[in-house]
């Protein structure tokens, strides 16, 4: 894999500041890309015959921030870079890997590697997974992490357009070991573990009229098609697949929708070919769905076992968190839905949520902002309670408002620091934790913030 000298060094550097931790504590985020990247420092720490503890946290706050010793070991992935100032009292050794955009000044005593800082755009070329396998890398001969890298940049909204940058320098590198498959096809959710009727029931980006959402409909065409109902998209026959993408084009056409939104009838994908066909860890994107039930439903340790590789007890309560998952995104999108989201300024659209879980705020309102069931000209903030004291904020943009001047990472950390709180994240999505009662300053805080940035 051919990197840039500058990277190399920086890899290096991270790389033996790694080697030499005693035993240290991993800290990571609770999301797919969290969760992986957790697990590969947990397991290279392993393969170097340390033996490390593991936890995962919503996100670095001051009331999350006594999971970082202050004196002691540690490792902090895909977080911490936003939140420097509130480490100034750790004193490491220590090391942060992370993606998101840094603020303020790194504390004597930890190694920082951060994706911005090499010069990398994180929300497309490199995700924390992503870092963590290229400085595990440097220290174990381990292809079979690469999976977990994949899987954590899909999570992270990295491989919409198919995976470039080094992320697609870490896929090559598992394709040719043999362990990930890429593929071109449908781009829906449930290709290896979903009826194909179900999987194009759920066809969201593009939006397909007469089809999404209307499973017998679904049903009828398939049987038109002479495409057995039942059977997983990645289990159906070449030349029904063929035929299932013929007739969608023409189906796209007949019901007018717009040329650009039927180029992405077609989609890059991947898959682990040594996991066991018709589950969802064979598919990176149902993959890091399963991931992501069980930390938004706060149980990180069943993922990291996942990651790890139990397939037994783990998976098994996966699959019934993901079940519960699901039920928790479909009321938080249907309570969306049947509010709305209230404008704030020029730019911004609230939602707040008594109902949703913190976890999945989100979530719920990246779905909708995707699906175009809110403005789309507008940032979108999803507000839940976090605790007695403080909401947890997510906010999310589109690719067309970053292309005007959005960066919502500056923008929501600003806007936080005016309200007592603290946030940060990438251009077009970011978080915040806020006091209780502040939350329509925050927002217009934030609208103002962005209009600082739009060039329009």
């Amino acid at each position: 894999m051919e990197l840039e000298l500058k990277l190399k060094g920086a890899l290096s550097r991270t790389a033996e500041a790694l080697r030499v931790l005693e035993n240290p504590r991993v800290i990571t985020h609770l999301d797919a890309d969290g969760v992986t990247s957790g697990s590969i420092v947990f397991k290279t720490l392993q393969l170097l015959g340390k033996n490390p503890k593991i936890v995962a946290i919503r996100q670095l706050d001051p009331g999350t921030l006594s999971s970082v010793p202050a004196e002691g070991t540690f490792v902090l992935v895909d977080l911490g870079s936003g939140q420097l100032p509130l480490l100034q009292h750790v004193k490491g050794p220590g090391v942060i890997l992370d993606h998101h955009e840094p603020a303020g000044q790194v504390p004597p005593g930890i190694t920082h590697f951060n994706a911005h800082e090499q010069g990398l755009d994180s929300s497309k070329e490199i995700s924390s997974s992503g870092l963590a396998y290229l400085v595990s890398r440097e220290l174990v001969d381990a292809p079979e992490l690469i999976p977990l890298a994949i899987t954590g940049a899909v999570g992270d909204v990295q491989a919409h357009n198919g995976l470039v940058g080094l992320n697609r320098k870490i896929l090559e590198e598992g394709v040719k070991a043999g362990i990930v498959q890429a593929r071109h096809g449908l781009p829906f959710f449930g290709r290896e573990t979903k009826p194909v009727e179900v999987f194009l029931s759920y066809a969201a980006d593009p939006y397909l009229p007469g089809l999404t959402g209307s499973l017998s409909a679904c049903r009828e065409f398939l049987e038109k098609l002479r495409i057995d109902p039942s059977f997983p998209y990645n289990s159906l026959p070449s030349s029904d697949v063929s035929r299932l993408v013929t007739a969608l084009h023409e189906h796209a056409i007949q019901t007018g929708l717009e040329p650009w939104k039927m180029k992405r009838l077609v989609s890059e994908f991947y898959i682990f070919p040594r996991e066991t066909e018709r589950t969802e860890v064979r598919d990176a994107t149902e993959f890091a769905t399963l991931l992501n039930a069980c930390g938004r439903n706060e149980d990180w340790r069943t993922a990291i076992d996942i990651c790890l590789g139990d397939r037994g007890d783990a998976y098994a309560r996966a699959k019934t968190l993901l079940a519960q998952h699901r039920e928790n995104l479909k009321r938080g999108l249907s309570e969306l839905v049947e509010k709305g989201a209230k404008p704030v300024g020029k730019h911004v659209q609230l939602f707040f949520s008594p109902l949703t879980k913190a976890t999945i705020i989100g979530v719920v309102i990246g779905m909708a902002i995707g699906g175009r069931l809110v403005d789309h000209d507008r940032v979108i903030l999803g507000a839940a309670e976090q605790d007695e004291k403080t909401l947890k904020i997510s906010a999310r943009g589109t690719a067309d408002l970053v292309r005007t001047g959005l960066n919502l990472s500056s923008a929501v950390r600003e806007a936080a620091a005016t309200v007592g709180g603290v946030g940060g994240g990438h251009n077009i999505a970011a978080g915040a934790t806020v006091p209780k009662g502040r939350l329509d300053e925050f927002a217009e805080r934030l609208d103002e913030a962005i209009g600082k940035q739009m060039r329009y």
